[in-house]
């Protein structure tokens, strides 16, 4: 992974090639002896949307205050080293939740002011924009960290379109500061220029590294365009047969135990055939990766007439590449995964996100905008089980909603790649 580039909840936080632009003086990055910017301008270029640097309020930068003049004297923030991405780096062991393992991530960066007001903003703005994040109660637990954004490699440009070949960068989910930023060495320079080093450290409990999904792993439909049919959720479950074991003997077969009684199914789950829209979608095996896993996220938008109901993501394993829509009956039985949630307000939005473990809704109420923990169920409305994706098969998804979806309602499923080191 390289140091010069971190973005935390949206937020521009080291950016080497912009601290490179404004600066104009930096020459081996100030305190230490690295190679500031190593990729050459263009990829900063790309990191701005195609733009150049112009200055810290013509682009404007992240931490330009208009109210704030000293602002404008920040020259940015520029990486140095960090670690706690690469492989090999292990991580932590806590005795807490996700089998007790962390992973902590150290940025040593340069920051460098026009003067001491300009510095001291500087060191206010950076240790507000690696704080708490000021975010809502989402289904009755604080929010867990933020989403940051690095860079693992130079982006491979073409020089005539700008695009990148590859893609460079890199997520990790639940991001908090656990310490920092402190400054480490400072100097002050004729005309009262100032250069620091600076450090803190980041933690997070969800160990995942994701890159950014192919546009060939990413499906974008409008459910409304589906086939109508009636669709009866309980009547497929009730169909799926246990397999019998392997390892009983034959010529040994116990008595059968007394079936338990099945469990209360909640109200809100479609027990009832309903008239619906049905989708199938194919991922091609040739489009996935084979040595890394996936791990889905789903967003469902219900645009802005009316609700959207009885909403059901299905996984298959495609191992052979078939054409899904030329399959004549996927069987539910078989499928890797369900997730079903029964109402998505007009104006709202669904995410199932596996990368995180969680599903919330977002939609307008009377105070603005809030977010709900939704009831995901599984097959017979049972516990939802998001999916993990191993070993590179097909896939084909199923999308099925209430035919009552409103035209401009939209599903996207995105296929994430997950791995440990950077």
């Amino acid at each position: 992974m390289l140091p010069d580039y971190l973005a935390i909840g949206g937020v521009e936080i080291v950016n080497s090639w912009r601290a490179k632009a404004y600066a104009g003086t930096i020459q081996d990055c100030g305190i230490a002896a690295s190679s500031c910017a190593p990729c050459g301008d263009d990829a900063g270029v790309w990191l701005n949307d195609g733009e150049p640097y112009k200055g810290v309020e013509d682009d404007p930068a992240p931490w330009w205050d208009p109210a704030l003049p000293e602002s404008l004297g920040v020259a940015g923030v520029f990486g140095l080293e960090v670690q706690g991405l690469n492989a090999g780096v292990p991580t932590l062991s806590t005795g807490g939740a996700n089998g007790g393992r962390v992973r902590d991530i150290e940025f040593r960066v340069g920051v460098e002011a026009a003067d001491e007001c300009a510095f001291s903003y500087l060191m206010g703005w950076l240790a507000a924009a690696l704080g708490e994040p000021a975010c809502a109660t989402v289904g009755g637990s604080q929010c867990s960290g933020q989403q940051a954004c690095v860079i693992a490699c130079c982006p491979d440009i073409d020089p005539d379109t700008g695009e990148a070949s590859n893609d460079p960068i890199r997520t990790v989910m639940d991001v908090t500061t656990v310490e920092g930023p402190s400054v480490t060495d400072k100097r002050s320079f004729a005309g009262g220029r100032v250069l620091a080093q600076v450090e803190f450290t980041l933690r997070t409990r969800n160990i995942g590294i994701f890159r950014n999904p192919s546009p060939a792993l990413v499906i974008d439909v409008a459910p409304y365009n589906g086939e109508t049919e009636v669709i009866d959720l309980p009547a497929v479950y009730e169909e799926c047969a246990d397999e019998p074991s392997c390892a009983v003997d034959p010529d040994c077969v116990p008595d059968p135990l007394a079936p338990l009684p099945d469990p209360p199914i909640d109200p809100c789950y479609p027990l009832e055939p309903f008239e619906g829209k049905r989708l199938v979608e194919t991922i091609d095996s040739r489009d996935v990766t084979n040595n890394l896993d996936l791990v889905p996220v789903v967003t469902v938008t219900s645009g802005s007439s009316a609700p959207v109901r009885n909403v059901t993501v299905r996984f298959y394993l495609n191992p052979f590449g078939v054409d899904c829509e030329n399959i004549d009956e996927l069987n539910p039985c078989r499928a890797c995964s369900d997730l079903t949630v029964s109402y998505i307000p007009p104006e709202g939005t669904l995410t199932i996100d596996g990368r995180l473990g969680r599903s919330w809704i977002t939609c307008r109420t009377d105070d603005g905008l809030a977010a709900f923990v939704p009831n995901v169920y599984g097959p017979m409305g049972g516990v939802s089980d998001i999916p993990v994706i191993a070993c590179g098969p097909g896939l084909c998804v199923e999308i099925i909603t209430d035919a009552s979806v409103p035209v401009d309602a939209m599903v996207r499923v995105e296929l994430v790649p997950r791995q440990e080191s950077g």
